[in-house]
């Protein structure tokens, strides 16, 4: 996944319709000071994220390495993407609250069932 960050950053950095790029980086590693002080520095940059939709553990979000690594988002200038499902709303509420000056873009408003018709949590 770090490959496909450094794929996308050097699109972006060869394509000027490409405003800025959200990359995956291993945020639970121990190592991830170094990724992030290696990718920040590329000025299109903008956002990390993980699928923590994919995760088994529906509280993955709520993890302390994973913890760690999204709060030093906020030292690079990065804003951290949600991707999650409905169904992770309520651990997203605490792990937001973790982080008060990070700044969070809901992918997709946590894909609500609108062609079930489905509004709640909604």
């Amino acid at each position: 996944m770090v490959e496909e960050t450094e794929w996308l950053l050097d699109l972006a950095a060869v394509n000027g319709f490409m405003c800025g790029v959200v990359g995956w980086l291993p945020l639970a590693d121990a190592g991830v000071h170094g990724y992030l002080e290696r990718f920040a520095r590329h000025p299109k940059l903008k956002s990390v994220r993980h699928v923590l939709h994919d995760e088994p553990d529906n509280f993955y979000m709520l993890g302390d390495d994973f913890n760690r690594g999204v709060a030093l988002l906020n030292v690079f200038g990065l804003a951290y993407d949600i991707l999650i499902f409905e169904r992770h709303l309520p651990q997203t509420i605490e792990f937001v609250d973790r982080h008060a000056n990070q700044v969070f873009v809901v992918d997709h408003i946590a894909k609500p069932r609108i062609k079930d018709r489905v509004l709640t949590p909604w």
